[in-house]
């Protein structure tokens, strides 16, 4: 089982080695300063759309 992490925080689902394509660079410096929080699908989601409407990335803490 893998668990795949944003740059939100690591995602609470589980994935199967045949559920994942690999997509080009095995490793990702962006991801080494990224919360290491598990976090929701919903709220990753909910995260990103609210920056691409806004153009603005929080960082806030709720």
């Amino acid at each position: 089982m893998y668990r795949l992490q944003c740059k939100n925080g690591i995602l609470d689902i589980n994935f199967n080695a045949n559920e994942l394509t690999p997509l080009g660079p095995t490793k990702y410096e962006e991801l080494e300063a990224c919360e290491n929080d598990i976090i929701g699908v919903r709220e990753t989601a909910r995260m990103q759309s609210i920056s691409i409407v806004t153009g603005v990335n929080c960082n806030c803490k709720n």
